[in-house]
């Protein structure tokens, strides 16, 4: 049973708007800004002042450096330009040209580095395509999957790289959920989109709900990984399905790389991953890429 079928089974009220909720994202179409997110300008004035900042490394961990980063970034902007459908990239959607899809989050969004650092960006040079960038920062595997569902018949492409986020990130679409709303304080929302445990600033949830939340609807480190594991399985099979190539890098580095590649080439504005580790994810995609071609 195709996709297609399920939805007209289901007799929506609103099919327009179920198809639109697809392709929904936090970004702003045809903008171009010099902060973003993490990315911040009192971040970094808070950083020039401090002379030393706190990095969150890789394994969870904080470790305190000498902020180089402050004094490289001092007096270069860094450009954030985002397409006609919001995405950071510099390719329209509305193109008919084959392109590569990236999905992830703020490490393929590229937060904290010019575009052209990205690791998406690289790789769509290299391999001579259009860079349909779907990441976006504190988006997880729900979201990549819906947004490969939006865009699968916008977009033309044979390959999708995906670098996988972090799994305990959730979502859900609550814009009809009449039972969920009264534990959403403040303006309406179509879904939420966060880090699921820890139920970040854009989620206003009442205080008195969280621990519920966060204690029966994730349940731990088991569940984060039955999540991952079902969600890469719902993008293969997806991509299996329009015949495309599904290509998946771990974000997360192996002591011996996060070593060799954490700290190399230029220092991201925020500390997000640095150019070096950029280009360490392209070349893991490339390596994919010519085994299967």
């Amino acid at each position: 049973m195709k996709v297609e079928d399920i939805i007209k089974r289901k007799k929506l009220k609103q099919p327009e708007y179920f198809q639109d909720l697809l392709r929904a994202n936090r970004g702003e179409p045809n903008v171009k800004i010099y902060w973003k997110d993490s990315d911040s300008q009192g971040q970094f004035k808070r950083r020039q002042e401090a002379e030393v900042s706190y990095v969150r490394t890789n394994t969870g961990t904080h470790r305190k450096i000498i902020d180089h980063r402050v004094k490289y970034w001092e007096y270069k902007p860094i450009e954030y330009r985002y397409n006609n459908e919001g995405f950071r990239t510099d390719d329209d959607f509305s193109d008919k040209e084959e392109g590569i899809v990236c999905l992830g989050c703020s490490f393929t969004e590229g937060i904290g580095l010019p575009i052209e650092f990205n690791w998406g960006y690289l790789l769509a040079k290299e391999l001579n395509k259009k860079h349909y960038n779907l990441g976006q920062g504190a988006l997880g595997l729900d979201s990549a999957f819906r947004l490969l569902l939006g865009y699968k018949d916008t977009l033309k492409f044979k390959n999708v790289f995906l670098l996988v986020p972090p799994p305990y990130r959730y979502e859900w679409l609550i814009g009809d959920n009449e039972l969920f709303q009264p534990f959403i304080e403040g303006k309406h929302q179509d879904f939420l989109q966060w880090l699921g445990q820890s139920f970040g600033g854009s989620t206003p949830i009442k205080e008195e709900h969280e621990t519920f939340f966060k204690s029966f609807v994730f349940g731990g480190e088991h569940q984060d990984i039955m999540h991952c594991i079902k969600n890469i399985l719902a993008l293969k099979g997806l991509c299996a399905d329009i015949g495309a190539n599904l290509y998946i890098v771990n974000s997360e580095l192996t002591r011996i790389e996060r070593e060799k590649y954490y700290d190399t080439g230029i220092l991201s504005r925020d500390g997000h991953p640095s150019s070096g580790q950029q280009e360490f994810y392209k070349e893991q995609f490339l390596k994919q890429y010519y085994e299967n071609n």
